[in-house]
């Protein structure tokens, strides 16, 4: 019995917050209304004065009007109006009339539907517009974009250097080859007329004389091997070229 007073008591204090909730919620409205009717009230005077000139313009109109009824049931100008001249147009008129505004409305028809037509184009566009923008790429995209093309501008830079450096590497290759072969040839020449010197100096009679030859074919064929070897290391020395790059070729 007690446990059942109690959860009718918890039930019935529920129903009393409840209760007092709702009260709140309505005093609440009470002051707000109370707000509003002291902001209003605050008005009533220019409300007045609006009242006032209201009321006047009220009296004007009804004086005005009531001036107006007793002319019209007692007139007082009687030729103030005239009887207007004129006659129905003929039968003939009103049907070309009538043709003419036919006309005119199947026109105006024409035309409506046209810019209809116009109008539903506009919004299909409209429409594929729309999905088009919607496809394209945001900013992200595009800073990225502009990114690689700013990579990508630094690399073929870079790539158009190494390429005239490598021009330039060969140009001086072809050099050296070229170099190489006039000393190689010279080399073989020297050769060349040291051993038609030793065949002469073979061929010559005398050991004394033989002996001279001898001393100078030698002294000849030394001559030119060192003029030779300092061509080659003349031609081996790095040189410096354009664009501060430092190149030698062993």
């Amino acid at each position: 019995m007690q446990a059942s007073r109690l959860s009718k008591g918890e039930a019935q204090y529920k129903d009393r917050l409840q209760d007092m909730r709702l009260l709140r919620l309505k005093v609440a409205d009470q002051k707000r209304e109370l707000a509003i009717a002291h902001a209003s009230a605050g008005a009533s005077t220019e409300l007045r004065k609006e009242l006032a000139r209201l009321q006047r313009d009220l009296l004007t109109e009804q004086s005005r009007v009531k001036a107006l009824s007793d002319e019209l049931e007692n007139p007082i100008n009687v030729h103030r109006w005239r009887k207007l001249g004129g006659t129905d147009p003929a039968a003939m008129d009103l049907v070309e009339k009538v043709a003419t505004l036919q006309r005119r409305l199947i026109a105006k028809t024409t035309e409506v539907a046209e810019r209809d037509a116009q109008l539903a184009e506009k919004e299909r566009m409209y429409v594929e517009l729309k999905a088009m923008l919607a496809r394209q790429p945001g900013p992200e995209i595009a800073e990225a974009l502009t990114h690689y093309q700013h990579l990508l501008a630094e690399r073929t830079r870079q790539l158009k250097a190494l390429a005239s450096e490598t021009q330039m590497y060969q140009a001086q290759v072809g050099e050296l080859k070229f170099e190489t072969e006039r000393l190689t040839k010279q080399l073989i020449e020297a050769k060349r007329q040291y051993f038609e010197l030793r065949n002469k100096e073979k061929m010559t009679s005398g050991s004394g004389a033989t002996g001279g030859a001898g001393t100078d074919v030698g002294a000849d064929f030394a001559m030119r091997a060192a003029e030779a070897q300092r061509a080659a290391a003349a031609s081996s020395v790095p040189r410096f070229v354009g664009g501060g790059f430092a190149v030698s070729l062993a």
